[in-house]
């Protein structure tokens, strides 16, 4: 009985999250060429209906098989769609519509209410960002009536097989909450074999995970299991490839701001946050703070901790929301009224974006 509600959960969250973004799933090809959302499609079509060689258009004509995770990409161009278009803005909402199921799933292993978790889930779907304090984040979502983070990342700039992957990254972790080492590593594969940010937030978390356990061995095994899963396509000559995006593009295109005393500020605050993590074993705390310090000292100083590290925004969130869920214990009536009313709010809004 108690595994049907969760299913029936589930299924609401899932079909809540496809409602609010219907449009975007009927939509073909955008308004916005200049978008990510072209490039992503042009991926998928080249797996449609390339040869999967050498690319001169990209990355200094590195090998095609070396730059570009398969996975969104092989589900993209296998559906029936005459247009790639419909077939991208479909595989991407069914993956954006996942996430909150996936966080609900998460939560149902760290708390033992399902109150707490389906908040968890809710406030991810339509609770905006705790970044929005910072001017950055806010002006990004004002056109988007100030949505949560990962609504304006894919209506606004098509964060789509991050989107994707994101799901498999949360139930990896799950997975691993409950030692479940051997499906944790198989979800790590599929997300390794998706999305280069996803790859690298998951390994943050789990990095997380290692320190509230205190152990970082079975962490390193779930790490080394699933590029070992992977490596057919994402072999030594892979890793080396794709270094040309640096080399050619980001560095002269993005250029990182050196340590400044305030870099130095937030790491100690990281590292104070980190030891209470250790002391207390608590993965929350520990996600929240190792992704939080490349997001603070992005938009505060310009420091780039991780490549390109206003991507982990999506890992950043469900770390906070999870984080607050853990802090509702005495407080439910509240927060089903916030819920309630910003998801009202939301949904009136999302429509129109």
């Amino acid at each position: 009985m108690k595994k049907r509600i969760d299913l029936w959960i589930a299924l609401l969250l899932f079909a809540g999250n496809l409602f609010i973004i219907a449009p975007f799933l009927l939509t073909d090809f955008s308004d916005q060429p200049w978008n990510n959302g072209y490039i992503y499609m042009a991926i998928s079509r080249m797996f449609r209906d390339g040869k999967w060689g050498w690319n001169p258009l990209q990355y200094g004509g590195a090998p095609f098989r070396y730059l570009y995770p398969p996975v969104f990409h092989v589900l993209t161009s296998l559906l029936p769609f005459d247009s790639i278009g419909r077939a991208f803005h479909l595989v991407t909402g069914i993956g954006y519509a996942l996430i909150p199921v996936a966080i609900y799933i998460l939560a149902r292993q760290i708390f033992e209410s399902r109150l707490q978790a389906l908040f968890a889930a809710v406030a991810y779907s339509v609770f905006p960002s705790p970044t929005y304090v910072m001017e950055t984040w806010r002006t990004l979502a004002k056109p988007y009536a100030y949505a949560p983070w990962g609504f304006v990342a894919l209506i606004g700039y098509d964060e789509a097989a991050h989107a994707f992957a994101f799901p498999f990254a949360l139930l990896s972790i799950a997975a691993a909450f409950r030692k479940r080492w051997v499906l944790a590593a198989l979800l790590a594969t599929v997300v390794f074999l998706t999305n280069w940010p996803a790859l690298i937030g998951l390994l943050v978390v789990l990095a997380g995970l290692s320190i509230s356990r205190r152990c970082p061995e079975p962490v390193i095994r779930i790490g080394a299991i699933a590029y070992g899963l992977s490596a057919f396509w994402m072999t030594p000559g892979y890793f080396v490839s794709s270094s040309l995006l640096n080399r050619i593009v980001l560095r002269h295109t993005l250029t990182a701001q050196p340590f400044s005393i305030t870099t130095w500020l937030i790491f100690a605050a990281a590292a104070c946050l980190l030891a209470l993590a250790w002391w207390r074993r608590s993965l929350l705390i520990a996600w929240v703070t190792l992704t939080g310090v490349v997001i603070i000292s992005f938009t505060l100083v310009g420091n780039y901790l991780l490549p390109s590290p206003h991507r982990y925004m999506l890992e950043f969130n469900a770390g906070c929301v999870l984080l607050v869920a853990a802090l509702i214990t005495r407080y439910r009536a509240a927060a089903i009224l916030i819920c309630v009313a910003l998801s009202s709010n939301f949904i009136v809004h999302a429509w129109k974006v």
